[in-house]
């Protein structure tokens, strides 16, 4: 068998699936010569890639995941407290059948931040009863902070 390096996700290709060890630095594999699927995982974000396994030889591969990490806030006011909500993290495009490709579904949190795929999004935040959607860019290796204002009040007796 000939070896196979990669840094985290899966590898299929014409035996079973292998799995990674999550936090794997430099896992290893055994593999028969041939074509396989590299997936790597990080968060929200996936990268793909075909690799060729040949005979005698050690095929190292780095996969890049353009990829960067998406804070947002939501806040009552400009200004305000951070809320404790409810995330959704839609692509901002659609596919063929008019569907949106659902990134994050249903974290809660003040402070969320997300590893997700360089490009553009819809954050959707609710608190309470009111619902804020706001579209933002990620881009690569940076960090995307945005706030969503709800401009909403509490209602007190």
């Amino acid at each position: 068998m000939d070896r196979l390096a990669a840094r985290g996700g899966r590898v299929s290709g014409q035996g079973p699936e292998v799995g990674l060890p999550a936090g794997s630095e430099q896992p290893r594999f055994e593999l028969a010569p041939g074509r396989y699927l590299l997936t790597v995982n990080y968060d929200h974000a996936t990268k793909r890639q075909e690799v060729e396994v040949s005979t005698g030889k050690l095929t190292s591969v780095q996969l890049v995941l353009d990829a960067g990490r998406l804070a947002p806030t939501a806040l009552l006011v400009a200004g305000g407290t951070p809320l404790y909500g409810t995330w959704w993290i839609e692509s901002a495009t659609v596919n063929d059948l008019g569907k949106r490709e659902m990134v994050v579904n249903l974290s809660r949190g003040d402070h969320p931040e997300f590893v997700v795929a360089a490009g553009r999004y819809l954050v959707t935040v609710q608190y309470d009863q009111a619902w804020k959607r706001q579209e933002v860019e990620v881009s690569a290796g940076k960090l995307s902070e945005t706030r969503l204002i709800l401009k909403a009040g509490v209602a007190r007796k």
